[in-house]
């Protein structure tokens, strides 16, 4: 049983998250703190780049994000897969992602946690030239809701409960997604649509992107294999910052740091110099590192690009030095190793456009 005391700091989590999303919120800079909006399924290309990694057998900490490192993980056979985030959000998207795949379906996962079949996303949110095709009004159903729940320890049903109750348990509400014309009759759709005046509290994911970018959503049976090795995999969620995981007890032979790296270094936020954050992974970070421990650095997007066509999107929103997707002296400086893998869009993939993780190994890239 959940303690008053517990139950309030759950309560207190949910109602700074919902004024959060009523405030001002920038697509280019979104604000990463304790409440801070959750994404659906992970933007970067894991299908590609953690097989390069070799969990298997391993103990690893990643972000925790979405959950889909933890999911990915599993698939792949690690052994333990802890998981930081700043956001307590993170842990109870991560933990419905998880109680969803031990219940639903490969069709039933897919439909419950995607908004669309086709949407093209070019960066962390910012869309150019949206293109939205058959939105699924079944994302996030509490019908669905309430097969899973069953399966979410007993802070995330609450969790959960006091969102869908927020939001009249319409979990297309979550995306911000809007009701057709046709949708039932013109008094419900009035309430309804006025609920989408704020910020959703989920980055939706299309069908086709979730797909692209997860190993174990290739196929249905990629999906079951999963499913049954998420159940044995060790796993603790940790709310931190990524400059306290020196402070962690447990060693670990890889460390996932996802694209932190960009909030905490760009002229945006300041938290801290390139410098100092080379610095922290090849000297603070190695107190949870094992001997031969791998460190994936910064996961950096469009990186190498051939498609033509993308490039003057990318010239427009970055152009000004803020927001440079171009090489990174201050990680070649440390010697990090380079590891290329197709861009998370199919459209950019198919175009030649590459991502780039930056990986640190213990002991040899110094």
């Amino acid at each position: 049983m959940l303690d008053i005391e517990h139950k309030k700091v759950i309560e207190q989590l949910v109602k700074d998250t919902i004024n959060k999303t009523l405030g001002p919120r920038s697509l280019m800079h979104p604000s990463f703190d304790n409440c801070s909006v959750m994404y659906a399924f992970t933007t970067e290309n894991l299908k590609d780049t953690l097989p390069k990694l070799h969990p298997k057998g391993k103990d690893v900490l990643s972000v925790t994000a979405s959950g889909d490192h933890i999911i990915n993980l599993a698939y792949l056979g690690a052994k333990r897969c802890d998981s930081f985030d700043i956001s307590a959000n993170a842990s109870f998207m991560a933990e419905l992602k998880i109680a969803a795949l031990k219940t639903l379906s490969y069709e039933e996962f897919l439909t419950f946690f995607t908004d669309s079949a086709s949407r093209e996303i070019v960066y962390h949110g910012v869309m150019a030239g949206q293109k939205t095709v058959d939105n699924n009004y079944q994302v996030f159903s509490y019908q669905t809701y309430e097969r899973i729940r069953p399966a979410l320890s007993e802070e995330s049903a609450y969790y959960w409960d006091l969102m869908y109750q927020y939001y009249d348990y319409q979990g297309t509400l979550f995306v911000g997604m809007s009701l057709p014309n046709d949708y039932g009759d013109e008094d419900f759709r009035t309430r309804y649509n006025q609920k989408l005046e704020g910020s959703p509290i989920i980055f939706g994911s299309d069908r086709e992107t979730a797909i692209t970018n997860n190993a174990y959503l290739q196929s249905e049976t990629d999906y079951n294999l999963a499913k049954e090795r998420i159940r044995d995999i060790s796993k603790d969620y940790h709310v931190c910052n990524l400059l306290e995981l020196h402070k962690l007890s447990r060693p670990y032979d890889i460390v996932m740091l996802s694209n932190i790296y960009e909030y905490l270094t760009d002229e945006y936020y300041s938290v801290i110099s390139a410098d100092a954050f080379g610095k922290y992974v090849t000297e603070d970070l190695t107190a949870i590192l094992k001997p031969e421990a791998i460190v994936q650095v910064a996961y950096q997007y469009h990186y190498k690009t051939k498609n033509e066509t993308f490039k003057p999107t990318l010239k427009n929103l970055f152009s000004k030095g803020k927001y440079s997707f171009q090489k990174r002296p201050e990680l070649d400086k440390y010697k990090f190793k380079k590891m290329l893998v197709p861009s998370m869009v199919k459209e950019y993939r198919q175009g030649g456009d590459m991502d780039v993780s930056y990986l640190y190994e213990n002991g040899k890239s110094k």
